[in-house]
């Protein structure tokens, strides 16, 4: 059950991580993962690595990097701060009380049974059934259930933390599947415009992370019951 709360990494090709590597802004630290990026993944797919969960199985140690840098002649640098980015597509659960404008009563209920971040809460709050059960065990109403799990599930997208959750909740885009089905341009100016009537967040994504995000939030599994 918790595999299905990230994403499928053997399904995610090595040259979607590419092009993503190509589009994004990186910060100066991490400038390395665009250079010579053609010839890179070309020695990355002669070594066998065809999806993001290969890259992450090669590089997920520092023996098992300093034995692909011997063989592939790749830097080690190189592959220390790449094995670090694979890894992100991964990523960290948001424990519920960083989540902005959530009941601090709510979550202090849910903390009180062991749910203390949004994995916990994308599984054991998928069905309607599922969150009767928390909201009898708890007595968290089950409005204020059903919205933490909406923002548990965008949680699960790279580049999501508690504050953009609660952004993206507030423009529209409350799940990911909902989020799926924006069109990018006009998700970016919905988000952009309630942030400058709410201050939600202190800066918003750009549009390529908006479009990021909405690819991502199609490569996820769907399935959060919310009838």
């Amino acid at each position: 059950m918790a595999n299905q709360y990230y994403m499928n990494l053997e399904k995610f090709s090595l040259n979607k991580f590419k092009q993503i590597l190509k589009d994004e802004e990186v910060m100066p630290a991490r400038q390395i993962l665009k250079e010579e990026i053609e010839e890179r993944f070309e020695v990355l797919t002669s070594m066998g690595i065809h999806h993001l969960k290969d890259l992450i199985d090669a590089l997920n140690t520092k023996s098992k990097i300093e034995d692909f840098a011997r063989r592939s002649g790749l830097s080690k640098e190189y592959l220390v701060i790449l094995g670090r980015e694979a890894r992100s597509f991964k990523p960290k659960v948001v424990p519920l009380r960083e989540m902005l404008g959530v009941d601090e009563e709510v979550v202090v209920k849910l903390e009180s049974i062991g749910i203390t971040h949004s994995r916990h809460l994308f599984n054991r709050g998928r069905t309607r059934e599922e969150r009767e059960r928390l909201s009898a065990t708890t007595g968290a109403p089950m409005e204020e259930l059903l919205e933490l799990v909406k923002l548990s599930d965008l949680a699960r997208i790279r580049g999501l933390g508690g504050a953009f959750v609660r952004l993206f909740y507030e423009a529209g885009a409350d799940t990911i599947e909902t989020l799926s089905n924006w069109e990018p341009e006009k998700l970016s100016k919905a988000v952009v415009m309630l942030n400058k009537e709410r201050e939600v967040t202190k800066w918003v994504p750009s549009l390529k992370d908006v479009k990021q995000y909405i690819e991502m939030a199609n490569a996820l599994a769907k399935v959060i019951e919310y009838g």
